[in-house]
Order: structure tokens, then C-alpha cells, then sequence
């Protein structure tokens, strides 16, 4: 199994960076910044140390809201008199 970066930990684990990075630490795995790489046996520490024993999925991507209806965004129509003038 290959070496995973600290960053790509994170992503995995939902956490940011710096949350990581401290856990990290606090095991005594000694890195510089998020771009540190970690053993595979050393990920499976950190894992566990965050309650993960696992990979987990990636969490389910929240729903883009509804498109408004054409007739919803459309403008009134102007009167004949006004196209043209500005709205002072």
C-alpha cells in the first residue's frame, strides 16, 4: 500500500487540515504540514485515533436547490411609455 498525505487523510476522514495535523501529533507521528506523508500503519493509527477503523465513503453531496421557472424570473412587462427611460 502506498504512502497517503496528510491532506488526503483529512478528505477521507471529513476533518480539515489542522484538526488532522494536531491528532497526528498527539500520536507522536512526527510530520512538518498537511503535506506530510504518513505510513500505511501509521494512517490506520490516525484512523482509529479519530474513530475511524476504516475509510469511510465520501458524504453525500447536498442537493443543488431547484431551478426557478422561466415565468418565475421573467419581469414584468413595461408600459409602452417607459421603454427607454431611466428611473430617476
Amino acid at each position: 500500500m502506498a504512502k497517503i498525505r496528510i491532506y488526503e487523510l483529512a478528505k477521507e476522514l471529513g476533518q480539515d487540515n489542522k484538526t488532522l495535523e494536531r491528532a497526528v501529533r498527539d500520536l507522536g507521528i512526527e510530520i512538518k504540514n498537511y503535506m506530510s506523508t504518513l505510513t500505511p500503519e501509521q494512517a490506520l493509527r490516525v484512523r482509529a485515533s479519530v474513530g475511524e477503523g476504516k475509510p469511510r465513503a465520501a458524504a453525500p453531496k447536498a442537493r443543488a436547490a431547484a431551478p426557478k421557472s422561466a415565468s418565475a424570473t421573467a419581469k414584468a412587462p413595461r408600459a409602452a411609455g417607459e421603454i427607454g427611460r431611466a428611473h430617476v
